[in-house]
């Protein structure tokens, strides 16, 4: 490799360090020298600024008192591998900067093509689909893909991870159904001419606006951005079969819809920017549960991260990752806690404890 290459790259590598440790209050007197030092390096005072800048645009994600608090849960943690040395802290605290909120690191540009007559730009190919109905156009992507279309009427969907979705319009009405996976909608607006999408048992509808739709574990959710929409269910029950009405909800900007066939209708306030950062190309985890941080990021890699012991479940994780990057998830918790990968089988890793010596 050039050797201008690998400077360029250590000094990047060092710079996610310092910034790291003063982000997390990790600096002494030496090291604040140290790093004085080695900013007086024109390359490496390059590398750093850009560092610094590329964080900032995620507001010091790193610096956040729920990553604080994910830091000292791990040190404290009552684990066989307990023995962490003050490097290991701040290679930790460099994955979280480096890794896990990858402010960064350049991933590669994902290739673009055009759908003819849909004006439909694409990020990454999607995958081989079975042809859809004579009246619907579907479309889908593989796992750890995700697409963003500009449909007939000028309304966008971007389609999340391992998503399939049908697009059938008429004069009267613009329908899309939801198959599987997730879909952010934004609805041109048109009174005469509603905007419909069929997910799982829903009915959502909307006029104009911007919401996010999930179906999942045999249920379905709806997260509302901007506008208004109503949810209606396929099938009434009860006196809603003469009354339909009785069984619509109207979901006001900020809420979430959820609907599960086995738990009772959910309508709560919703942490919207989180739940749409798929969009964006990030997940955020706010003091979640490691394994409900797994299964979310397993939903973008075809090599699977496996939880045998419940107390790694139970950890919590802060933070905000790269969609496009699952790899750099497992590589900033395997850095932050003392734990490790183990091959399982082919497509498929265990996270267990780290041996201690």
């Amino acid at each position: 490799m050039n050797r201008a290459v690998l400077d360029i790259d250590e000094a990047r590598e060092a710079a996610a360090y310092w910034l790291a440790r003063r982000q997390l209050g990790l600096m002494t007197s030496r090291d604040q020298a140290a790093f004085e030092n080695w900013l007086g390096e024109a390359a490496n005072a390059a590398a750093y600024d850009e560092a610094e800048a590329s964080i900032a645009s995620f507001g010091a994600v790193a610096a956040s008192p729920e990553v604080r608090r994910m830091r000292d849960a791990a040190l404290a943690a009552p684990l066989q591998a307990r023995r962490i040395t003050i490097f290991w802290r701040a290679a930790a605290a460099a994955a979280i900067v480096l890794l896990g909120v990858g402010t960064w690191s350049i991933a590669p540009r994902p290739s673009e093509r055009t759908v003819p007559g849909l004006d439909a730009t694409i990020q990454g190919a999607a995958p081989a689909a079975p042809a859809p109905g004579p009246s619907a156009r579907r479309y889908a992507t593989a796992v750890g893909e995700r697409s963003k279309y500009t449909l007939e009427d000028g309304s966008i969907v971007s389609l999340n991870t391992n998503t399939v979705l049908e697009v059938a319009y008429s004069r009267d009405e613009r329908s899309v159904r939801l198959l599987q996976g997730q879909a952010l909608f934004e609805v041109a607006k048109n009174r005469n001419r509603p905007f419909v999408v069929l997910a799982g048992d829903r009915r959502v509808t909307a006029v104009g606006t911007a919401f996010d739709v999930r179906v999942g574990d045999g249920g379905v959710r709806v997260v509302l951005a901007e506008g208004r929409v109503t949810v209606d269910p396929l099938r009434h029950k009860g006196m809603a079969r003469l009354v339909p009405s009785l069984d619509r909800q109207e979901l006001q900007p900020g809420e979430q819809l959820i609907a599960d066939p086995y738990r009772p209708l959910v309508i709560a306030a919703a942490d919207v920017e989180r739940l749409t950062s798929w969009d964006r190309g990030r997940l955020i985890f706010r003091d979640d549960l490691l394994s409900e941080a797994i299964k979310e990021m397993n939903r973008y890699s075809r090599t699977q991260i496996l939880i045998e012991d419940p107390r790694i479940g139970d950890l919590r994780i802060s933070g905000v990752f790269n969609v496009s990057r699952p790899e750099n998830f497992l590589a900033a918790v395997t850095a932050f806690y003392p734990l490790e990968e183990r091959p399982r089988s082919k497509g498929a890793v265990v996270l267990d404890w780290r041996k201690a010596g």
